[in-house]
């Protein structure tokens, strides 16, 4: 399991706990949505994960919209409170990504962090509006040798630090990858080393509803 690392920039006024299975009010926290494409058409089948944690991210269970492109998640073991110096109600801090074979969301983003009333009494909705995405196909090659590498890799876009589309993924053993359902942008792949830091392996253009191929080639360090 990968965990993610993020730096929030909210303003606590004291710690997070873990969530408790129903909160005051008797009821779980409910967070629900909508995804659709540019006419408004809900759009069935798409992935998705909620991420409890702060500091540290991790998944939690996944759902899929329906025909009408609607989903619904149950927040009772999943997010993080936070408290708002400004406000003594609690907030449950979710994480939210989605995951499909064509299509990506038109803001470009791959992570967002939405707050949900801890104490049950209020439902957040949000509509999210997706566009056909693109892909990257390719092979990362050992530069000595010109073998094919497995490796850790991530692509993003903006800066790794300030991404706006990121994620992570590995190349098979006969260093093929195949990452689908991208958000068009120019991207940076970088590989995902363990003692070695994140060398650069090279950049590339996505554009919605096109495969772009790449050849990649990392050297390690002597």
């Amino acid at each position: 399991m990968r965990f993610t690392f993020l730096a929030l920039a909210f303003t606590l006024a004291s710690s997070c706990t873990t969530p408790t299975p129903v909160e005051a009010s008797g009821r779980a926290p409910m967070l629900g949505g909508r995804i659709v494409d540019e006419t408004g058409r809900g759009l069935a089948g798409i992935t998705v994960m909620p991420h409890g944690g702060l500091a540290t991210r991790w998944p939690c269970a996944p759902t899929r919209t329906d025909e009408d492109g609607r989903f619904e998640l149950s927040l009772a073991e999943c997010g993080a409170h936070v408290w708002h110096s400004d406000d003594t109600t609690a907030h449950l801090l979710v994480g939210l990504t989605f995951s499909d074979t064509t299509y990506a969301c038109v803001d470009g983003q791959s992570w967002w962090d939405v707050e949900v009333p801890a104490d049950g009494r209020a439902r957040f909705e949000r509509e999210f509006v997706f566009v056909p995405g693109g892909a990257i196909e390719g092979r990362v090659v050992d530069g000595k040798t010109g073998e094919p590498l497995a490796l850790g890799m991530r692509l993003y876009t903006g800066t790794a630090g300030a991404a706006g589309f990121f994620r992570w993924f590995e190349s098979e053993s006969d260093g093929r990858f195949h990452e689908i359902g991208l958000a068009a942008g120019d991207y940076t792949l970088d590989g995902n080393l363990i003692d070695g830091g994140y060398p650069l392996l090279g950049r590339c253009k996505v554009e919605a509803g096109v495969t772009t191929k790449v050849e990649l080639v990392f050297s390690a360090r002597d």
